[in-house]
């Protein structure tokens, strides 16, 4: 489905039952809605499911990609579905969007679902920022579009359906796309943290995912909100297409929790 609004069209999907508990999934970078193809199936039975394409990305034409964008598009689609508030489930960048706009737009935020990321701010000094945006701007240039879409495959996937998914997708964004969202990924990470997310949390993570990624979430798992990280067996980056059935039990149970509460 396609809302139209004035800075650009947003593709989104709506799965599941209208009444039940809404739960809005938002992907990584440069990969599209169907990365959740295995959620939305799983969980229309019992819930509400709003897939969508993030700005810049898929069928989306909101441009270019800034957490800012991003987090307004998403309360546009969410006014437009006549959803007040969702539980957020958001994978590396989307990971890093969720906690954006828990902490920007706290009231359309329930609860938040953590898939492969580290908290978005405080974990990247303004040097580190600095240096990493300097040989992104250096290395772009040198490499053709195929290498950083092979890299990008390796790195988030190991062979497979997926490992094709993230290699089509990687070459249909293509590296200026990638380098500007990467540049706005360095800005945020190495900004000031405002203020803690008072949302409850749970952090998940393939145990094949980066040692980065995995550390800095252990100590932000040490915060009274976060309820549990979740080390996924035999996964990596993209744990919840490589071991659905596994990130679908872990998620089922939060979900359940928050209706229990």
């Amino acid at each position: 489905m396609r809302l139209q609004t004035a800075v650009g069209d947003i593709h989104y999907e709506e799965w599941g039952k209208n009444n039940g508990p809404a739960v809005i999934f938002s992907h990584g970078r440069s990969h599209d809605h169907r990365t959740f193809a295995h959620q939305a199936e799983h969980f229309q039975k019992t819930h509400r499911v709003i897939l969508w394409d993030l700005p810049d990305h898929g069928k989306t034409t909101v441009r270019p990609f800034t957490f800012a964008k991003a987090a307004a598009a998403m309360e546009t689609l969410l006014d437009h579905l006549s959803i007040e508030r969702a539980v957020h489930v958001g994978v590396s960048l989307g990971g890093f969007l969720g906690q954006y706009t828990a902490i920007h737009k706290p009231e359309r935020i329930a609860a938040l679902v953590d898939i492969a990321s580290m908290p978005i701010y405080g974990s990247l000094s303004k040097r580190r920022a600095k240096i990493a945006a300097f040989f992104m701007r250096i290395t772009a240039p040198l490499f053709p579009n195929r290498f950083f879409a092979w890299a990008a495959a390796k790195k988030m996937a190991y062979g497979g359906e997926v490992e094709l998914y993230v290699k089509r997708q990687s070459l249909e964004f293509g590296k200026k796309r990638l380098l500007q969202t990467n540049l706005e990924l360095m800005r945020e990470l190495s900004r000031k943290h405002p203020h803690d997310i008072d949302k409850k949390t749970i952090i998940i993570h393939g145990e094949k995912d980066g040692k980065v990624l995995i550390k800095k979430s252990r100590k932000w798992a040490e915060s009274k909100h976060v309820v549990a990280h979740v080390l996924i067996e035999d996964a990596g980056h993209l744990c919840h297409q490589q071991r659905p059935a596994s990130v679908n039990g872990v998620l089922g149970e939060f979900l359940a929790s928050l209706e229990n509460a």
